[in-house]
Order: structure tokens, then sequence, then C-alpha cells
């Protein structure tokens, strides 16, 4: 039994039951992507994405059980809902340093795998009906907060500026120049600052 999920609350979906109001835990993208965590009384419960079809915390996170193939091995995982649409878009931290993202028109139809080395001339091909958020192809990076701008703009067919990191160089200093000044009592050291010089990005 499937049932939209857009009361926000604490939600697990199985096979034949629905459970309002669950106790979930968020442990983060990689461990969520594994294990749907909820307390019941005094214990933490694991369901793993072979016993449960999605899950949704009450801040509107959604995560969904699909099967990926990762290094040529498949299995499942639950992968984050972080953009919905024509074209719904998934998130998947396998660990720390390989993150995967999927598009898909229809969930029931599977997933397409945005690839890493090819993932613009890859968009450029499905989401090209909308050159406004195509214009920002070129800055786009494969991060989690730069894919939902990226897709967000799509869906409103906008051109908002993508987060950018620029770099600058500057060269500053100090250059100081001594003198040895003598009185008839004493003997002392004068300066003075000719130019500044320093280095920085």
């Amino acid at each position: 039994l499937l049932v939209p999920l857009s009361t926000y609350s604490q939600v697990i979906v199985q096979d034949t039951t629905t459970t309002y109001g669950a106790n979930l835990t968020d442990n983060g993208d990689v461990e969520n992507a594994r294990c749907c965590k909820t307390k019941i009384e005094n214990e933490i419960k694991c369901y793993t994405p072979f016993e449960v079809k999605e899950y949704q915390f009450a801040n509107g996170k959604l995560y969904k059980s699909f099967q990926v193939n990762i290094d040529g091995k498949g299995t499942r995982y639950f992968l984050e809902r972080i953009v919905s649409g024509k074209q719904n878009i998934y998130y998947l931290a396998v660990n720390k340093k390989i993150k995967k993202y999927y598009i898909t028109e229809n969930d029931s139809l599977g997933l397409i795998e945005i690839p890493e080395n090819k993932y613009r001339e890859v968009l450029m091909e499905y989401f090209k009906d909308c050159k406004e958020a195509m214009a920002n192809i070129n800055y786009l990076k494969l991060d989690k907060s730069t894919v939902i701008r990226f897709f967000e703009n799509y869906k409103t067919c906008q051109t908002k500026p993508l987060f950018r990191t620029r770099y600058g160089f500057k060269v500053s200093g100090v250059l100081t120049q001594f003198s040895k000044v003598e009185s008839t009592r004493f003997t002392y050291l004068n300066y003075k600052t000719n130019m500044n010089f320093g280095l920085g990005f």
C-alpha cells in the first residue's frame, strides 16, 4: 500500500502497512541510505531497504528504496529525493567519497544515473527544453546543494546564479629603511617606510 506523504509526519511505508507518527532518527546521508532507524520504546530498530519501501521525516525529507548498481554489483539503498517535479532527482551517499545522483520521470520505471564524467552532456540532453536553466550548466558541480539549486531553476525555467567559488591574488607588504643617526651625546637608529609588500589569497 502506497499513500502520498504530503502531511510531512514521520512515516514508514512497507508492503502492506503504512505507519504514521513513527519515531525516526536522522543519522546522516550515509547511514540513512542503508537503514531506516526508528525508536520503539527504549530500543532502536533498523529497517533495511528490502523491508521498507520509503520513509519520511517530519521536515519533509523523503527516502525511497531502489535497486542500484555500485561498482558492477546490484543492491538496494534508500535514496533521498532532493527535487520533486516532472523529473524527480534522487541522491545516494554510498560513503563519504562516493556520491551518486539519479533522474526518473516515473519512480516505477527505474532510475537513470547521472554519470560523474559526462554529467553536463547528459543533463543538456534531458533538460534542453529550458534554455534558461541550461545557461548555468558550466557552473554546475555534482554536490548536493548545487544540484538542488540547479534543478529548482529548471522547474521554474529561470536563470538564477549557482554557488560559485572565486579565487583572488594579492601582493602587499612593508619595506622599512633604517639609518644611523649620531649626535654629540647619543647614537640611535632612525627609520622610514617606503613601500608595502605581502602575499595573500
